[in-house]
């Protein structure tokens, strides 16, 4: 049955996060959001309105309210499935949409009442403060453009509001979880705080490498990475009209977003779901506290994992860390793995055991696949660069065209289609947990022409 989407709602999704490795302990989730239409003859800069007010204070209350922003109030069943889920920490969803654009954002609470409403009336928009008709608001704290119609195609886009509701969300949308200590601390990360403008140019290189490049394989990258690799060409292309200085700064500029990328997806398998997995289950923080009792382990191992957990960081900022952690990561998955070995009486416990077999598994999987190979490559390049910088003055215009050539050379190699050279297909095929059947060019031709190319060739 089609949708109604001029008529705000409640509505549920399944989530499916971090199953893409058939991982027992995350199991496919019903989760509820929320969906407000807006009409932009009413309020037209109400998004660029909202989005001032998270970086000014922090976070925005917006009104439960229809598309001609009459004030509707949830019912007690879905206030409670809404305050249970926020309070465990579930990333949750507030869509709006003006019919040419689509937002998410991240619900963080729901205001009811006038005295709450007064300790949150500086979150609140002049306009909705205004009207004394609104008992249920809705605090968030980020947003996330899931969608800017630059093809002025409104099928496109009611299509993806339909696939909001009807397809399983299989990985996050929001960088970093919403969590106090983060804010304590201050290293959270808010995609309002990134830069992320939707352009014209900015949704071409998007569908080029999705289509292009990664197809199917593209929505199994998170967004952060996805976002940074769309920067990276950004710029690579950017830097096709540019000559001397100004190309070199655009190459290295793309380089830096790789890199980032690179390290956003690596967290991505590696490390987060363990954080997510120790957060979770009691027996397992336990555990993770008796493994930082054991003298036996590396503690500047644990550390890293250890500072996710504390809020101090939100993941492994750098290669050489992370290579670190891969190093010497298999002994406490080791130890992890053997006090729950012997405890058979809770399902619970099993489930964690086959959980961090997998992750040992993932681990050995890095070194024996060439992916550590690939990284430690990439190092070289990041050194490369930071020492050719450092006299970027100093060189000739030789060394310099040199330099931008061969640059250009190696992000053409890192970002092609190619199956070897791309580090980013065999994490995607970690993360998913199958591997790639390779074809040759004869086998694609065969398989999109649909030839029998051995009958026409005898």
């Amino acid at each position: 049955m089609a949708t109604n989407w001029k008529d705000p709602k409640v509505f549920k999704r399944f989530s499916s996060i971090f199953t893409f490795s058939k991982n027992p302990l995350f199991q496919k989730n019903e989760n509820t959001h929320i969906y407000i239409p807006w009409d932009p003859e009413i309020e037209n800069e109400l998004m660029f309105q909202m989005k001032a007010k998270i970086g000014q204070v922090g976070s925005t209350l917006i009104p439960y309210m229809d598309l001609e922003q009459h004030a509707i109030n949830f019912n007690q069943e879905e206030l409670n499935t809404l305050m249970g889920q926020l309070e465990k920490g579930i990333e949750t969803h507030l869509v709006m949409s003006n019919f040419d654009s689509i937002h998410v954002f991240r619900v963080t609470n729901l205001v009811i009442g006038e005295t709450q409403l007064e300790e949150s009336v500086e979150k609140i928009l002049d306009q909705f403060s205004r009207h004394r008709g609104f008992k249920h608001y809705i605090e968030v704290d980020d947003v996330y453009v899931l969608e800017a119609n630059h093809t002025k195609e409104s099928g496109t886009l009611i299509s993806n509001l339909d696939q909001i509701m009807s397809r399983d969300q299989t990985q996050k949308i929001f960088i970093a979880p919403h969590r106090k200590e983060l804010e304590v601390t201050g290293v959270h990360k808010k995609w309002v705080e990134q830069g992320r403008n939707v352009t014209y140019d900015y949704f071409i290189r998007q569908c080029e490498l999705k289509d292009n490049i990664y197809q199917e394989m593209w929505d199994f990258l998170s967004r952060n990475t996805q976002h940074h690799l769309i920067n990276c060409e950004l710029n690579r292309n950017k830097s096709v009209f540019e000559r001397g200085q100004g190309k070199g700064k655009l190459l290295v500029e793309s380089f830096s977003y790789y890199k980032q990328a690179l390290i956003s997806e690596l967290n991505e398998v590696y490390i987060l779901p363990l954080v997510d997995a120790i957060q979770k289950y009691g027996c397992l923080q336990e555990a993770w506290r008796e493994l930082q009792e054991n003298a036996l382990i590396n503690r500047d191992v644990t550390l890293h994992i250890q500072k996710i957990l504390d809020g101090k960081s939100t993941s492994i900022e750098d290669l050489n860390d992370f290579l670190f952690y891969t190093k010497n990561a298999k002994s406490f998955f080791f130890s992890l793995k053997n006090m729950f070995a012997k405890k058979i009486h809770k399902e619970e416990f099993l489930l964690v055991e086959n959980f961090l077999i997998k992750q040992e598994g993932l681990i050995d999987s890095f070194r024996s696949r060439s992916l550590k190979e690939k990284v430690v490559s990439i190092i070289h390049i990041d050194e490369w660069i930071g020492r050719t910088i450092d006299q970027i003055d100093l060189i000739s215009l030789d060394e310099l065209k040199d330099l931008n050539l061969k640059l250009s050379y190696l992000l053409s190699v890192m970002v092609s289609a190619s199956y070897e050279d791309n580090i980013f297909f065999k994490l995607i095929e970690e993360k998913a947990a199958k591997g790639k059947v390779q074809r040759s060019f004869e086998d694609e031709v065969k398989n999109l022409l649909n030839l029998d190319i051995k009958k026409e060739t005898a």
